[in-house]
């Protein structure tokens, strides 16, 4: 789910490299790939992993030497160009992630972020079971749908979100999983910036640093269910 480009001349021109590189970007890089790093300590062994809705692989590429490999997949040619590396090193495929074109059990992890919310989520888990290994790993990102910022903008009229999946609650996503044969592990809300809309990604407020050094001190991660967006991570139990 790569977003459009601002200018396709450039790398730099790819619209997720330009936010990964504001503030706000960088806060929410952070939170992801520290994430990642937990899931990829607890696996017995270095995954295969695979990162859905890749784009150039700002959050996976730096991980690469804690797994067994990271293979892109994204509908953004250009983007997956600059993933693959100058070398060809890095495997991509140009491809939907709503029906991913690999065999039973290819991955031992799958990593979702910023595209969740695009996938109707049932089929989302399902894909996904199918593509991972047994006690493979599903590392996603949601978009909480009662929020306490979904709350506010309710109260001020506004529209709902139309994404398929962008109006559910962490409890019904968790749930789900479960009903798909995943087993959820660790769960962590994040995005509680007060003063800066969770659309806002391109924000470059010295402000982002501030908010985001409370929340590590208040434990907001904890709060999930009121979180505006969610990390989750689960392991597969059983095959669907």
């Amino acid at each position: 789910m790569t977003q459009p480009h601002h200018n396709p001349d450039a790398t730099t021109s790819l619209h997720w490299d330009q936010y990964r590189d504001t503030a706000m970007g960088r806060y929410q890089l952070r939170q992801e790939q520290d994430f990642v790093r937990t899931v990829l300590r607890a696996a017995p062994r270095p995954p295969k992993l695979l990162e859905l809705c890749s784009c150039a692989g700002r959050v996976t590429l730096p991980l690469k030497g804690l797994t067994a490999g990271v293979t892109g997949l994204d509908i953004d040619f250009e983007a997956l160009t600059v993933f693959k590396g100058p070398a060809h090193e890095n495997p991509a495929v140009v491809a939907d992630a709503q029906s991913l074109p690999f065999e039973q059990a290819s991955f031992d992890c799958v990593v979702a972020f910023q595209c969740f919310r695009y996938f109707e989520h049932r089929a989302f888990f399902t894909n996904c079971n199918r593509v991972l290994s047994n006690d493979g790993w599903l590392v996603f990102q949601m978009v909480n749908g009662v929020s306490y910022k979904r709350t506010l903008r309710r109260l001020i009229g506004s529209s709902p979100d139309e994404a398929p999946s962008g109006n559910i609650t962490a409890d019904e996503v968790l749930a789900a999983a479960n009903a798909h044969g995943f087993a959820v592990k660790f769960v962590k809300g994040y995005n509680w910036v007060p003063f800066i809309p969770d659309t806002t990604r391109f924000s470059d407020s010295p402000a982002v640093r501030i908010a985001a050094i409370a929340e590590r001190m208040l434990q907001l991660e904890r709060y999930y269910r009121v979180s505006p967006w969610v990390l989750i991570a689960a392991q597969k139990v059983r095959s669907v």
